[in-house]
């Protein structure tokens, strides 16, 4: 009889060989409850169930950076979903990075039961036959892996979140879109090579958490 579950490669967070509960009947138990308030609760236990299966240590490499991987654990796993649970107003941060009205109560809760389906779909393994051969390359390390898109997409947002300059990450009105604004507008910041710099943080983040609303879009998430 396998496992349940094993250690992702590299020996660094669990992982289910097959998915252990339906997903879809965890839902629908979810969505029973009496009130929006409990079933946001009950939504925020779910997320916070699956802070031990952290993502793939090799998927925070960046290409510049090789060699030097963060050491993202549980606590920023469990520290981002706290901030967007208390923290976040979606159809605010909706507002201010695609200029689109917002989502009615029914609308964000079917968004929030989709993301819980995305989040799980990273704890369970991608199905590949050269998962057991021997890796010696980092040719070797891409075929072998066991990684699924979800996991891909995880580790790049909690990479992220990791590096995001803290007038960034706790600004939850998003008032530095505006000091972006206002910066670029601004002949002579420019200039400064403080200014600069705080520039190309803000653009970065600006097009990154850009594409992460449109991805939301496409696939009815809230991430």
């Amino acid at each position: 009889m396998s496992l349940k579950y094993v250690l992702r490669q590299n020996q660094r967070g669990l992982i289910f060989n097959f998915p252990q509960f339906n997903i879809k009947s965890t839902i629908e138990q979810i969505q029973q409850l009496p009130d929006s308030k409990s079933r946001l609760r009950a939504l925020y236990k779910r997320f916070y169930k699956l802070r031990q299966f952290e993502c793939t240590p090799k998927l925070y490499k960046v290409d510049d950076n090789p060699y030097s991987i963060p050491d993202i654990t549980i606590d920023d796993y469990v520290a981002l979903i706290k901030r967007n649970f208390r923290n976040v107003d979606y159809n605010l941060k909706r507002q201010k990075f695609l200029k689109l009205p917002p989502l009615c109560e029914d609308q964000l809760e079917q968004r929030l039961f989709a993301t819980l389906t995305f989040v799980f779909n990273h704890t369970v393994a991608k199905r590949n036959f050269h998962a057991e051969e021997a890796i010696a390359t980092v040719e070797d390390e891409k075929r072998a892996s066991i990684d699924t898109t979800e996991s891909q997409i995880i580790s790049t947002l909690l990479r992220m979140d990791h590096d995001c300059p803290w007038q960034i990450k706790y600004d939850y009105k998003f008032q530095w879109l505006d000091q972006l604004d206002k910066l670029q507008s601004d002949k002579n910041a420019k200039k400064g090579k403080n200014n600069g710099n705080e520039v190309l943080a803000y653009l970065t983040y600006k097009q990154f958490l850009t594409t992460v609303m449109r991805l939301n879009e496409s696939l009815g998430l809230c991430l």
